[in-house]
Parts: structure tokens; sequence; C-alpha cells
């Protein structure tokens, strides 16, 4: 009845649309259970090492980015929690080691995922942060631009997140 309704050809357009919209939400509940494992694995981790409550948030970060090897298999993943913790080490005013955090995984994150995938512009990002707050402006700027143009290039040059980009350059 539905196939007779809509015609042949838009029934198979349709299902090929329907079977791509599953495949999608499949792949991102898969990322989401897999940051969802890593972060419970990262948090929980000090007191079953024996830590209790005199645990220190920057070991915590320290074991997190160690376990950023287990996701080899996942890079997005990776790419993503690299970002967070690169964010918070850097919030925390561990420029030092949130630079490098960044620097090492926004590398990676280039060469597994291309310049152009949401997890690099945002680990790009949080590296353009800590470079303005080191006074690395000229790097910080390079950065920005690449990451604007990218975005624009993308997911256009009115969305929010190109905009937002934009913005950094100001």
């Amino acid at each position: 009845l539905f196939k007779r309704e809509i015609g042949d050809g838009e029934y198979g357009l349709a299902l090929v649309e329907a079977r791509r919209a599953q495949a999608e939400a499949e792949s991102t509940a898969a990322r989401l259970a897999a940051l969802n494992e890593f972060m419970s694995d990262m948090l929980t981790a000090p007191t079953a090492e024996g830590g209790g409550h005199d645990v220190r948030v920057v070991d915590v970060l320290n074991q997190g980015a160690a376990g950023l090897e287990d996701l080899q298999s996942a890079p997005d993943v990776r790419a993503e929690i690299a970002a967070t913790l690169g964010a918070v080490h850097h919030r925390l005013g561990l420029w030092r080691e949130g630079r490098r955090l960044l620097d090492e995984e926004r590398t990676r994150a280039h060469a597994s995922l291309g310049a152009g995938h949401p997890a690099s512009l945002r680990i790009t990002d949080e590296l353009i942060s800590v470079l303005e707050d080191q006074a690395e402006l000229g790097a910080a700027e390079k950065l920005a631009r690449d990451n604007a143009r990218i975005r624009s290039e993308t997911i256009g040059p009115d969305h929010p997140e190109t905009l937002r980009t934009k913005t950094t350059l100001a």
C-alpha cells in the first residue's frame, strides 16, 4: 500500500534514507557508549585503586590522558575526550600539560579523521584557547583562521559554529 502511494522510485529513496539514518543513529549510540565507558572508568579508577577521598583532580586527568591509548580504534571518541581533558587542564591553569595533550591529539585527529571532522575542529578550538592565554596570538590566529575556513566550507559561513570561530578573530 505504501509503495503504491508514493511510487516505486520514491519508496527506494525513502528506504535508503531510513537505512542511512539508522546507521547514523547506531554509530552515534556506539560513540556515546564509548565516551560514557571511558569517563566512567576514568572517574572510578582512583577509588578502585585505593585512592579514596584524597584523589587530586590532576591525577585523574593524567590517568585519563594515559587511557587515551585504549581508544586507538575509535579516533573520534579519542579526539573528543582529549579535547575535554585538554580544556580541563587549561581551566585549572595547567597550560603546559593541556597544550602538550592538545597538540599531540590534534595532530593525531587530523591524520585519522581529517581537519574538517567535528572532533578535529573542537580539539583545535581548545588549542586556540590555550595559545591565546599563553599570549601566542600569532599561532592562535592562524589556527582560528584555518578553523573558520574549514567550517565555512563544510557547514557554511553562517552556521553558529563558524560564526563563533570567527569571533575569536575579532
